[in-house]
């Protein structure tokens, strides 16, 4: 009986995904490398999600079933399977994307100890459902070896100029990575105050100390259907999800250590932008939407619910020397400015 630990823990995050996981779960089945383990993760799932995943687990020792005592929602239980994955390197799959029979192999074959994130090329794959603006917005997105063509590696100075050029996720989803679990040990784990945008973060806050490796094989199929949590976000266009998340990640960029590569390069490049600037600009204007905006009534967080608990994560888009322009000038407008008009 096999006592060591698997290279590859493959981490699928599950919730309320019975109606593709098994198509998932067959694509791992497929690999033709095999020194892997599956953790699966049910966030408490309210359909047979779990029955399909235990089904599995018991026909097959290297595949370890758990189901969260709460919900931990969608970053948290990422997390969760990185806490418990024992093997070298994390391969996310999500429920319902595809990996190709080969994507293990040749993604353990682009590996070495100076490159600890691999990405390969993604395919998209819509739903009947998915309509044609939709579509556009995906296949808009441009793809790592478009951006740097013919590069099996990513520097992370070329890093740095394309997220200073384009904020979209042109690196692409979790499905699409191989990643050693030392980053995590570095760099931490994924941010759960983010819903849209935690990937694409987390890439960055990596990928500037780093680089990548890159595959440009389409070695994953990522699956856009009408009840994703990527489709839900971008359909409802609310403002958690639409606004929030980039005001965090500018925040990211202007205060988190882990972004001096990216600060340090925008000042030798582009000397004359500021990151604590942009911030307080967008958060001033972010906040008056969310006291502008009003909520039908059985919502259960409105945008100024948004706000208020951001804005306790993150204080400085509240109390930044930045805003002090927009603070004085909405003082002078409501004691001062009125009386003039009066007069």
């Amino acid at each position: 009986m096999k006592t060591e630990k698997p290279i590859i823990s493959i981490c699928i995050p599950t919730y309320n995904g019975e109606k593709y996981l098994e198509e998932t779960l067959n694509s791992i089945k497929s690999q033709t490398y095999t020194d892997y383990e599956v953790i699966i993760v049910d966030d408490q799932s309210s359909d047979c999600t779990y029955t399909i995943a235990k089904i599995f687990s018991e026909k097959d020792t290297r595949v370890h079933l758990h189901i969260n005592e709460k919900n931990l929602g969608l970053v948290g239980n990422w997390n969760r399977c990185i806490e418990l994955a024992q093997g070298d390197w994390i391969k996310f799959v999500f429920q319902d994307d595809i990996i190709k029979h080969n994507c293990l192999s040749l993604m353990m074959k682009a590996v070495d100890q100076n490159n600890p994130i691999v990405f390969c090329r993604r395919d998209f794959f819509f739903h009947s459902k998915i309509d044609d603006t939709s579509k556009s917005f995906y296949m808009s997105i441009p793809r790592l070896d478009e951006i740097f063509p013919d590069a099996n590696f990513i520097s992370p100075t070329q890093i740095c100029q394309a997220v200073l050029t384009d904020f979209r996720n042109f690196f692409g989803e979790p499905t699409s990575t191989l990643i050693h679990r030392s980053i995590f040990e570095r760099f931490g784990l994924f941010n759960p105050a983010m819903v849209q945008l935690c990937d694409l973060e987390y890439w960055i806050r990596v990928g500037i100390h780093t680089g990548i490796k890159y595959v440009p094989e389409s070695l994953v199929q990522f699956r856009v259907h009408p009840s994703s949590t990527s489709s839900t976000n971008k359909d409802t266009q609310n403002y958690r999800s639409s606004h929030m998340d980039r005001l965090i990640l500018l925040h990211e960029f202007a205060y988190n250590s882990f972004y001096e590569p990216l600060r340090k390069f925008t000042k030798e490049v582009h000397p004359d932008r500021n990151f604590k600037k942009e911030l307080a600009d967008k958060a001033f204007w972010l906040k008056n939407l969310a006291n502008a905006t009003s909520s039908p009534e059985n919502i259960k967080l409105t945008p100024k619910d948004h706000w208020k608990h951001i804005a306790i994560l993150y204080p400085k888009i509240e109390s930044s020397f930045y805003l002090m322009p927009y603070i004085v000038k909405n003082w002078f407008n409501k004691t001062l400015l009125w009386r003039f008009i009066k007069n």
